[in-house]
């Protein structure tokens, strides 16, 4: 038997794997199909199951069978190019990625093999114009200590600030890596638009997928912090809030007052100090300050700019992006379903994103963070996030006052 698959049914093949323009999408869409046939030697039950599945958008039992399809025929090309492609739809781009430069390396003179090497092209051309795009050079104005108030909007920490000079304000982040300004943002503001083709790609809650955006280089202020020749990303979303995202605060360690509503910061110094003190925290622990407080200590690792910390759901430890740009707590749709909570569908309930607005349903949890307990805490679930994500919103947070030392690794929260 002969398989057609599509590029027009699957959407995902070729340079489509990580993201591209939205007109060159549209492009593919509207173009005669292309499509990669399997020859009847590579063709099985297994894999014309799993490729059933896959255009079902049923990626978890597609990824049983070609993984089962492997095991029963190791040399099968298709079996590898298609695990791919699976573990990219369920958010796993690093399995995504092994499994691509296998078909590559595996089978060079196959069709698929050709095309996972096209695609592993792009993808490292595309890694590198972002990482290009995102530098800093490091030069305007770093005062040695500093403090900027915010105000509350919602749950939100807003701060006042300036882009090339006009005024913006925006939205204090610590789940975002970059700065970022919506295209309608950038327009209000009297800037010019970015012009050519995206530079980078943005992720976010409210869509699996990627969008284009572009990086330009402006004059970022925010209280007597100015940042000159300071990367921030734009694209043409829904959402109209501009993100102060971690790479603003890089080189200072700062703390939430959430008392006096106010950030604190200072630069990061490089003081010679004992080896004992540098001995890393490894779980929560507590300690009390010069003023008598108790100060409940929290380490986190860092993936990328964003902070991961391990939190107690329903008693099981998983990562946790430590996230005050999120309103509500979420877990990935999947992961959910790995820790058999029960999900309840709420008619209409919505979250929106940078990237879009998604349907979420509700699992009520007991969360724990050091010293901060929830029980029977309402958290959104979603598949429209990568898979294994979890994000630690403003709504556990509640009222803890909590500083972020960068230098030691932790997160301090305290209570007055």
């Amino acid at each position: 038997m002969v398989v057609a698959i599509t590029k027009s049914s699957l959407l995902l093949l070729g340079a489509l794997w990580l993201a591209m323009p939205v007109q060159a999408v549209q492009a593919q869409e509207s173009a005669p199909a292309q499509k990669i046939v399997l020859p009847r030697s590579r063709t099985n039950a297994l894999l014309e199951v799993g490729i059933k599945c896959l255009k079902e958008s049923k990626y978890e039992k597609a990824l049983e069978c070609f993984q089962a399809s492997l095991k029963h025929d190791p040399g099968n090309a298709y079996a590898y190019y298609f695990t791919a492609i699976c573990y990219r739809e369920l958010g796993d781009k690093e399995r995504a990625l092994s499994y691509l430069r296998l078909t590559a390396s595996r089978f060079p003179s196959e069709e698929v093999g050709k095309l996972a090497r096209t695609t592993l092209s792009e993808v490292s051309r595309l890694t590198a114009a972002n990482q290009a795009a995102i530098v800093w050079p490091g030069t305007g104005s770093l005062p040695r200590e500093t403090w900027v108030p915010f105000r509350r909007q919602g749950s939100g920490m807003y701060v006042e600030g300036s882009v090339d000079g006009h005024a913006c304000s925006l939205l204090v982040d610590t789940g975002a890596e970059l700065c970022f300004l919506p295209l309608k943002i950038l327009k209000r503001l009297g800037l010019s638009a970015p012009t050519g083709k995206p530079n980078s790609l943005l992720y976010g809650v409210g869509g699996a997928d990627a969008l284009p955006a572009w990086v330009f280089k402006g004059r970022l202020k925010v209280g007597s912090i100015e940042k000159s020749n300071f990367p921030i990303m734009v694209a043409d979303v829904g959402v109209n809030t501009a993100i102060l995202g971690q790479q603003f605060f890089e080189g200072y360690v700062y703390r939430i007052d959430t008392a006096g509503n106010a950030i604190v910061l200072a630069r990061k110094e490089q003081p010679a100090i004992s080896a004992a003190s540098k001995a890393p925290v490894t779980a929560a622990s507590m300690v009390v300050d010069k003023s008598g407080r108790y100060v409940y200590q929290v380490p986190f690792k860092r993936s990328g700019r964003s902070f991961i910390v391990n939190v107690q759901v329903n008693g099981r430890t998983l990562d946790f992006v430590f996230d005050t740009g999120a309103e509500v707590s979420l877990i990935n749709a999947t992961m959910a379903k790995q820790l058999g909570l029960p999900v309840q569908q709420l008619s209409g309930a919505m979250m929106s994103g940078v990237v879009g607005s998604t349907p979420v349903g509700v699992s009520k949890v007991d969360l724990k963070l050091g010293p901060i307990e929830r029980t029977a805490m309402p958290v959104a679930v979603t598949d429209a996030v990568q898979s294994g994500t979890c994000l630690l919103g403003r709504d556990f947070l509640g009222d803890w006052h909590f500083e972020i030392d960068e230098s030691l690794g932790l997160i301090k929260f305290t209570r007055y």
